[in-house]
């Protein structure tokens, strides 16, 4: 095979040169992180009211400490992605397709197979060592053991850079770091996933967190070949490598290209599947028949295709890049870490906001039942001076002892020190006391005799007038009685109501009616404390609630964005 029937040389040799460096929107990106810190350090769920030992004083200084454990985890890794974008800048007018895979999946063996297409003046390997771009003569190493301990590559006509990288689930976890870390750098991906277990569980996840990344990605089928053994003729044994049958790599093509849309459903494009075997093309006599079987001519043609299109995700990488660390630093850590802290305090504030409500539903059913029995006692006891000024201190009294010893035992325990709740029951609060009386006839004397007898014609002809033809018959009778022995019965009486002692039914009556009025609002000044506590504590959580969920609607807008413009391209 020859170079000139290689369509990603053509390509790589028609690759624009003249990318400008797109920095626009990018402080943009950056400020939605940066404004998301400034509002939200502004905001501390901790009161220093609150006890010490109280679980909720602990809860919210924890949502405070992982609050500022991601913000300096956010520093640390835009820091750690330095290099990275460092090398996206080097390389800013290149086209950089990223080898991707977990260990042992054939990457370096691909890169050195893609340099010999390419004449060796236009090929040159490097390998970054503390940050720097060392140059070297050495292609990649090959092997059945993991042979990439750092980030390696080669740069192919100076328009084609192919990153080799260690493994994913790598035997260091150093290794599969610096991978992830990289993979922002890259312009387009190959993802390599070995034919002996192709598109496993966890190359499905990683698959998923690269097709989310906006960037052109092209899974690869390698080592698909089997080894069979055969003699010569002069009857010699001897092992040839050869490829697989179509039959079975476009089972495995079909299985992997399944499972990955099932994993990653329809919110990615997800690419066809290529099964490649570098090897068993190495082992063959080289001829076009031999590459196209090998599955690497049609390699070619798709790596020609992703270098094409990486020129349209090139422009938008650095805000891509941006996003990235946004949404797998600052947003996965925000939902990992930070909220479930968070969920922690609100049900700690929901847990004493439920017992802040029994606690004092409890004080009010006790102290009702209480001055029922006492107000009762106290009045009876009052009733002769009708004294209802001591009647109210004594009640004053009592609801200020009881309150101060609900404050000791609950709220202090809760908020610290607390002043002592002003109790206010006035004599217009306490009900009047009731005179009892008794009512009788009272004899006052009896008429005048001689003004009877000789009066009584007159007196009867007197009270005949007043009562009319009638009367003067009664009159007459009457006159008679007063002047003759009807006299002496005549006596002069009067109604007399006297006080013979003070009812306090209706004073205890309306003294624990206007008590009954009264006392949730003293109850409530003396929880006052707590209750105010749990409020702001329960608006503090929600206002970082709002600031993640302003953060979340930013960033979902700046994606939008950016998929908006790669569809447009």
């Amino acid at each position: 095979m020859t170079s000139s029937n290689s369509r990603l040389i053509q390509e790589v040799e028609n690759f624009a040169q003249s990318f400008e460096q797109i920095n626009a929107g990018e402080e943009a990106l950056m400020e939605i992180r940066d404004h998301f810190i400034k509002k939200v350090t502004r905001i501390s769920p901790v009161r220093s009211e609150l006890q010490e030992s109280n679980p909720l004083m602990e809860a919210a200084k924890a949502v405070e400490r992982q609050l500022a454990g991601v913000i300096s985890k956010w520093a640390e890794d835009w820091d750690a992605g330095k290099t990275t974008r460092e090398l996206s800048q080097h390389f800013y007018d290149k086209a950089i397709l990223l080898v991707f895979g977990k260990v042992n999946a054939g990457k370096s063996s691909l890169c050195n197979y893609v340099a010999s297409l390419f004449t060796a003046d236009k090929v040159k390997f490097f390998y970054l060592e503390e940050g720097e771009l060392c140059y070297t003569q050495e292609p990649f190493l090959e092997g059945i053991t993991e042979t990439t301990a750092r980030i390696q590559g080669v740069e192919l006509d100076g328009k084609l850079v192919l990153l080799d990288s260690p493994g994913l689930h790598s035997v260091t976890d150093e290794n599969g770091e610096l991978t992830r870390r990289f993979t922002d750098s890259a312009d387009a991906v190959l993802w390599l996933t070995p034919s002996t277990s192709p598109g496993q569980v966890q190359e499905l996840d990683d698959l998923k967190i690269e097709m989310e990344s906006g960037k052109p990605l092209l899974p690869v089928i390698t080592r698909s070949d089997v080894r069979e053994e055969d003699c010569d003729d002069e009857g010699n044994l001897f092992s040839i490598l050869i490829n697989k049958s179509p039959e079975n790599r476009k089972e495995q093509e079909e299985d992997v290209y399944r499972r990955s849309m099932e994993k990653l459903g329809s919110q990615t494009e997800v690419r066809h599947p290529l099964s490649v075997s570098v090897h068993a093309y190495k082992e063959s006599q080289d001829s076009k028949h031999d590459w196209q079987a090998s599955g690497l001519a049609e390699l070619d043609s798709r790596m020609a295709g992703l270098v094409n299109v990486a020129s349209d995700y090139k422009p938008r990488k650095a805000r891509q890049q941006i996003i990235n660390y946004l949404d797998r630093s600052v947003r996965s850590s925000i939902q990992i870490e930070l909220l479930p802290k968070i969920d922690e305090l609100d049900q700690l504030i929901s847990y004493e906001t439920l017992s802040l409500t029994q606690r004092r539903q409890e004080t009010l059913t006790k102290l009702q039942q209480e001055l029922a029995e006492r107000v009762t006692d106290w009045a009876e006891e009052l009733k002769a001076n009708k004294d209802r000024s001591q009647l109210a201190s004594r009640i004053n009294t009592l609801v200020t002892e009881r309150l101060f010893a609900v404050m000791r035992h609950s709220v202090e325990s809760f908020v610290g020190n607390v002043n002592t709740i002003l109790v206010e029951i006035d004599v217009e609060d306490i009900g009047d006391f009731t005179d009892v009386e008794i009512e009788y006839s009272k004899e006052t004397g009896r008429a005048m005799q001689a003004a009877a007898s000789a009066g009584g014609a007159i007196a009867g002809a007197a009270a005949g007038s007043f009562l009319g033809p009638v009367g003067t018959i009664v009159g007459g009778i009457v006159g008679s009685l007063a002047g003759g022995a009807g006299g002496e019965y005549l006596v002069e009486t009067e109604i007399v109501k006297e006080q013979v002692g003070v009812d306090a039914t209706k004073a205890v009556e309306d003294t624990l009616e206007k008590l009954n009025q009264k006392l949730p609002s003293i109850i409530d000044r003396a929880f006052e404390p707590w209750t105010q506590t749990l409020t702001e504590m329960k608006t503090s959580s929600g206002r970082i609630r709002n600031e993640v969920k302003a953060f979340d609607n930013k960033l979902s807008k700046a994606k939008g964005e950016i998929d908006n413009e790669h569809k447009c391209h």
